[in-house]
């Protein structure tokens, strides 16, 4: 199977690292990444996937639309399947050109649609446009039943939505000799992501104000355009040191395996990449609850990962932080669990999930037009 990836771009993000991560596993998949505009920061799989750019990195897409569009025909002639790897532009060109084509579209949703809409401030008519793109797709995969339940209110078939979650990639790490922080200090918290407004970096440097006497260091990893409110905020908060913002990093592994806890603080997600990664780790989690994907992951009871607390709440996040990081006894428990649950979530597994999806499009394309 030849299959061609849309995205936007290659720089830092969980949604750009998923064909990355799955790349290695294909067994019948031939993949070609074509990217909107020339720009990559994630380090490519070895052996790198084919890649396309169609625009220079500087390009701004609505004035270059019908060079775009040309260029992504041309770029997926030779695919039996377009992906359209993440919202808006990527998923608009992969439509675009499967329906000049004649090959079947799959679009990738990482979030929850409707909170997105109500969170940008995006003409209503750009959203008509991208929910028609997503009717005309064969197939709609979410990362998590929030993705796929706002899919159909979309306009998208229920038996076109189908849910894969996202993998956990596979990290090299021993694990920790001390699963607890107590002698740990400062108190390391660790938050991923990029710097936009669902992210709710914001009132993540609320919560690290009200950690009042705790002796910690929060590193932020991830650039975006909420990058100076934020760093703004903390400087007025006079958060010092206390909370870094390292902007993006390439290989965040001695992060990961300097850390006390991951840190969560999204109004909405779909099942962020990064949070797998830590749990891989065997990091405790500290999170909103701001999808099911998230929930199913943290979990509640004996069989929980760490704390989920509501979203929007910085003294909640906050208490939460504090109670986690005085009951040192628990993160062998929160450890083991947070490995147990990404157990079944393997990049092998996912990808096999993957590949199942595209060939039966495929084949079903083949048969309608025998």
């Amino acid at each position: 199977m030849k299959v061609a990836w849309f995205l936007t771009d290659l720089a830092g993000g969980g949604a750009e690292r998923l064909p990355l991560i799955l790349a290695p596993y294909f067994r019948e998949t031939s993949l070609h990444l074509v990217l909107l505009k020339n720009h990559v920061q994630h380090a490519l799989p070895v052996p790198p996937p084919r890649l396309t750019a169609l625009l220079p990195a500087e390009a701004r897409l609505g004035r270059s639309a019908w060079r775009l569009l040309r260029a992504a025909i041309e770029a997926s002639r030779d695919a039996d399947l377009l992906v359209g790897g993440m919202e808006w532009d990527s998923t608009l060109a992969a439509v675009a050109a499967g329906l000049w084509l004649r090959r079947p579209v799959v679009a990738i949703v990482h979030t929850d649609l409707h909170r997105l809409y109500a969170t940008l401030s995006i003409p209503a008519w750009r959203w008509r446009i991208f929910a028609w793109a997503l009717r005309r797709c064969r197939a709609v995969l979410a990362v998590s039943r929030d993705g796929g339940e706002a899919a159909v209110r979309f306009g998208v078939p229920r038996n076109r939505c189908h849910v894969i979650p996202n993998p956990a990639p596979i990290v090299n790490v021993v694990t920790r000799e001390h699963a607890s922080p107590e002698a740990s200090t400062p108190k390391r918290l660790l938050t991923i992501g990029r710097l936009v407004p669902m992210k709710a970096i914001d009132v993540l440097v609320a919560t690290a104000a009200l950690l009042g006497d705790l002796d910690f260091q929060w590193d932020v990893l991830g650039d975006g355009p909420e990058r100076a409110n934020v760093e703004a905020q903390a400087q007025r908060l006079g958060l010092g040191r206390r909370l870094t913002f390292h902007g993006f990093v390439l290989d965040p592994s001695p992060f990961f395996e300097s850390a006390d806890l991951f840190v969560l603080s999204s109004r909405f997600e779909g099942m962020p990449l990064a949070m797998t990664e830590a749990m891989r780790y065997g990091l405790p989690l500290v999170a909103t609850r701001c999808s099911h994907g998230v929930e199913d992951l943290v979990g509640e009871g004996e069989k929980a990962a760490g704390l989920l607390v509501p979203v929007e709440d910085p003294a909640a996040l906050a208490a939460a932080i504090c109670g986690a990081l005085e009951s040192p006894q628990e993160f062998p428990r929160w450890a083991e669990n947070a490995r147990a649950r990404v157990a079944e979530l393997g990049p092998p597994s996912i990808a096999a999930r993957y590949e199942e999806l595209f060939k039966g499009l495929i084949d079903a394309t083949d048969l309608g037009s025998a």
